[in-house]
């Protein structure tokens, strides 16, 4: 018994589990917000996929499509996206990024900077339900909202 009880604990040790947020893994995802203030609606939507380069620190892409007072913006542009804790739960995490954007109705083009804060609720090894608060600042206006998305990990 006490062959087969340090088998089974030499086998769990040499097996490693890997953390969501190990380097080498993929994360395709996104969020969404809505935000409404003095009788207007603005729907925000940022689809994204990232790589990550070391342990809990991601960069990639992503697209943002904001929508409201019959305006709709676009923008593309690269993130980092840093995860903080141990739990495999949950974890904090900070996201910046620049994004390159349109805008429709003839209002052109503009840069823009991104910010999110929030936490990764892990609902299994490779899901994740993100709640954070974002921001996207450029040209003289600042969009400011609560958003709640899913994040796929992938080895």
């Amino acid at each position: 018994m006490k062959k087969l009880l340090f088998a089974c604990v030499l086998l769990m040790a040499a097996t490693a589990v890997k953390a969501q947020t190990e380097k080498g893994n993929v994360m395709i995802g996104g969020s969404i917000q809505f935000q409404s203030s003095e009788g207007s609606t603005i729907f925000m939507a940022d689809p994204n996929v990232g790589f990550f380069f070391a342990n809990n620190f991601a960069a990639g892409a992503q697209l943002t499509l904001i929508s409201g007072e019959g305006t709709t913006i676009w923008g593309i542009g690269p993130y980092v996206r840093g995860y903080f804790g141990k739990s495999m739960k949950g974890k904090v995490f900070a996201q910046a990024g620049a994004s390159f954007a349109g805008i429709s109705d003839g209002g052109g083009s503009t840069s823009a900077f991104q910010g999110k804060l929030g936490y990764a609720y892990f609902l299994n090894k490779n899901v994740a339900m993100e709640f954070a608060a974002n921001f996207m600042a450029g040209e003289g206006s600042t969009v400011f909202g609560m958003g709640i998305g899913f994040q796929i990990h992938l080895k």
